[in-house]
């Protein structure tokens, strides 16, 4: 599936990453909201790991009613070799569960468990550019 984004444009903010498979062991254990962030605006980055569909959309929508996304801007999706459900697929979890939210979703990024596994740095201040074929994130530490 190539890169593709719910809408066209650019979003900044502080990356953060809940990690959608497993959020109980995570070691943020409260919603970036809750823990007086210096910066108003954040970019949610996820990923499944190896759950099936209908367990990271059910994730998901937990991470959701828990306020992980009350501040974001963006939610990033990293692409993933996780199975889909019989009748729902990784990228209809994921809308089932975020589309609601009225933000840009950018969906199979190359983050996560699946190679090239780039590197995303929690905290960092970042710029994400989706528009045409122009797929960017820019990292600012500091």
């Amino acid at each position: 599936m190539p890169n593709a984004c719910t809408s066209r444009g650019g979003s900044s903010g502080d990356a953060w990453r809940p990690c959608a498979t497993w959020p109980e062991r995570h070691t943020a254990t409260f919603p970036p909201s809750a823990q007086g962030t210096p910066t108003t605006e954040l970019i949610v980055y996820v990923e499944a790991a190896g759950d099936d569909a209908a367990t990271i959309c059910r994730n998901l929508h937990g991470l959701r009613l828990a306020g992980w996304f009350e501040r974001a801007n963006a939610v990033l999706v990293g692409r993933t070799n996780a199975p889909d459900a019989p009748k729902l697929t990784q990228r209809e979890a994921v809308l089932d569960a975020l589309g609601r939210l009225d933000l840009p979703i950018v969906f199979d990024l190359e983050i996560g468990h699946v190679p090239p596994h780039l590197p995303l740095v929690n905290g960092a201040l970042a710029t994400v550019t989706v528009d045409g074929d122009t797929r960017e994130i820019v990292q600012r530490l500091g």
